[in-house]
């Protein structure tokens, strides 16, 4: 197994999960992403929103926490470990548990284009007759490196 790839946790939390972490406001939070002392950090918000919806990775987390120097990961190494495995199409469901988002983001991505469909599930949880788009590994991968925050 990956040492990176981390399954006992989210991978991506949001800013209030952070603060609640690493004992500290949301507003230092966000400040320490802006300047990079979390240098792994994304805003996967839909396209023309207002709202930034703000994600870290837990691995940066833990590196801020520990008060350690910055890794030397690649963001293809990143990447590759919040995803957790190498299928080529991810459920609905995973790249919620993933960005730590609902459907609707999900559904709203994928409308918008940011992220692409692989075909439908065989079958959905929720029922039967409605197949839920998979979405393209490559398309997560891409959206990850677009949305990271410097």
């Amino acid at each position: 197994m990956d040492p990176l790839t981390c399954h006992d946790v989210a991978p991506l939390w949001t800013v209030s999960g952070a603060s609640g972490y690493l004992r500290r406001p949301d507003e230092e939070v966000r400040r320490w992403i802006e300047n990079g002392r979390l240098e792994w950090a994304w805003d996967i918000g839909r396209p023309g929103s207002r709202r930034r919806e703000i994600r870290v990775w837990y691995r940066s987390l833990e590196v801020c926490k520990g008060r350690r120097p910055a890794s030397t990961l690649s963001p293809e190494t990143v990447v590759a470990a919040i995803i957790g495995h190498n299928r080529p199409a991810l459920r609905v469901s995973e790249v919620c548990a993933i960005l730590n988002c609902n459907r609707n983001l999900v559904r709203r991505l994928l409308e918008s284009g940011e992220l692409l469909s692989y075909g439908t599930a065989q079958r959905s949880c929720q029922s039967q007759l409605r197949r839920l788009p998979l979405v393209a590994r490559a398309s997560l991968e891409n959206f990850l490196r677009r949305r990271r925050l410097f």
